[in-house]
C-alpha cells in the first residue's frame, strides 16, 4: 500500500516542469503543458522499465501529471495577479479602483 509522501513527492517531482515549462516558451495553454509533462513522465517510466531501475506505474504517470498541472496553475495564478495589478488584465466587470482615483458615483 502506497503512502501518502510517496504520492506527494510523485507530484512535486515534476511540479517545476509546469512552472518552467509556461514561462520558458511563454505557453498560456494548459493543454500544451499537460502533454509535454505527460511525455517527461511516459519517458521517466519507460526509462525504468528498460533499464529495470524500478517499475512501470501508472500510478506514478498520473502523479507526476498532477504535479506538472499544479505547478502550471501557479503560473496561471501569478500571470494573473501580475496583469491585475499593473492594469493589463481584465477583472471581469469589477473595476479596480486606485487609491489616487475618485469614485464619481457616489456624488
Amino acid at each position: 500500500k502506497m503512502f501518502p509522501g510517496y504520492v506527494l513527492l510523485n507530484m512535486v517531482m515534476l511540479l517545476p516542469v509546469g512552472i518552467l515549462f509556461p514561462l520558458a516558451l511563454d505557453c498560456r495553454k494548459l493543454s500544451f503543458t499537460a502533454l509535454f509533462g505527460l511525455v517527461c513522465t511516459a519517458g521517466i517510466e519507460s526509462l525504468q522499465l528498460v533499464f529495470k531501475r524500478g517499475l512501470f506505474e501508472w500510478d506514478d504517470m498520473i502523479h507526476n501529471l498532477v504535479g506538472v498541472i499544479a505547478g502550471y496553475l501557479i503560473v496561471a495564478a501569478a500571470r494573473k495577479a501580475a496583469d491585475l495589478i499593473s492594469g493589463r488584465g481584465r477583472t471581469n466587470g469589477l473595476k479596480i479602483v486606485k487609491k489616487d482615483e475618485k469614485d464619481h458615483r457616489a456624488a
